[in-house]
């Protein structure tokens, strides 16, 4: 590449000492020649810190301190991010070795706002589930849930990010569908590509499956919010009216 577009990478960590070391060195062995790699924990109390000051020397920047959830650290990291593109990848997840170079490359040939791909799931020993595939979609779609789309194999521009006004404190789990809505809302330079870019783990200390009832509020904020603000055709109207019943009764079900 003639043109190599400068990649921010953020990683937000707590207490996730076994996954993490792991997660770093799939961002540090892309040997990507203009990275910025930010890492903010949460003033971790397991051997995270420990692992992190061992590769510190590739950080941009790293910070080890209190805060009120994965929402603050990620918008900590996204306000020291400089480059091109973005990105986070979070401790128990890992990219593959070929992303960022892709990426890179995408980006010089479409000048993309927004690109998604697929994605491996894997268990909590690295062990593949299944390949998830991803779907060409839209903000409707993606409010309403009808296709799946897989955060760390997620990227976008600044300028978009910065346009949207990032990340939104209100939500706590549903924060990278909120981002992604309104970056779907706000460009048509989007795209879909097939290639795996990343592997996304499955086990039981992940953060979106510790308070279920707080996520399926937060969905529901989500979709009512979002999807009032744009036209909808009466088969969508529909399967709005069913996404939000869903959720209801689950919450309803999880006293």
């Amino acid at each position: 590449m003639t043109n190599i577009p400068k990649i921010s990478i953020i990683t937000v960590n707590y207490n996730k000492g076994n996954y993490i070391e792991e997660t770093m060195l799939s961002v540090i062995n892309q040997n990507y020649p203009n990275l910025e790699y930010i890492v903010i924990d949460g003033a971790s109390t397991d051997n995270s810190i420990e692992i992190i000051k061992k590769y510190e020397q590739h950080l941009a920047y790293f910070v080890s301190e209190p805060d009120s959830g994965m929402t603050e650290a990620l918008i900590k990291g996204f306000n020291k991010a400089t480059g091109d593109i973005l990105a986070w990848i979070n401790s128990d997840d890992t990219y593959l070795p070929h992303t960022f170079k892709y990426v890179a490359e995408y980006y010089n040939k479409k000048n993309f706002d927004f690109l998604w791909g697929d994605c491996l799931l894997i268990d909590a020993s690295g062990n593949k589930i299944k390949y998830a595939k991803s779907y060409f979609t839209n903000h409707i779609s993606l409010a309403l849930d009808l296709v799946p789309l897989f955060q760390p194999s997620c990227f976008w521009s600044k300028k978009i990010y910065e346009k949207v006004n990032g990340l939104n404190m209100e939500y706590v789990v549903t924060m990278d569908y909120d981002l992604f809505i309104r970056i779907l809302m706000t460009t048509k330079r989007y795209f879909r590509t097939k290639k795996i870019l990343s592997k996304f783990r499955i086990h039981p200390n992940q953060s979106n499956v510790w308070a279920p009832k707080g996520r399926y509020l937060e969905e529901l904020a989500l979709l009512t919010h979002h999807i009032t603000n744009v036209p909808i055709s009466q088969k969508v109207f529909y399967k709005l009216l069913f996404k939000g019943f869903t959720l209801f009764l689950r919450i309803f079900k999880i006293r």
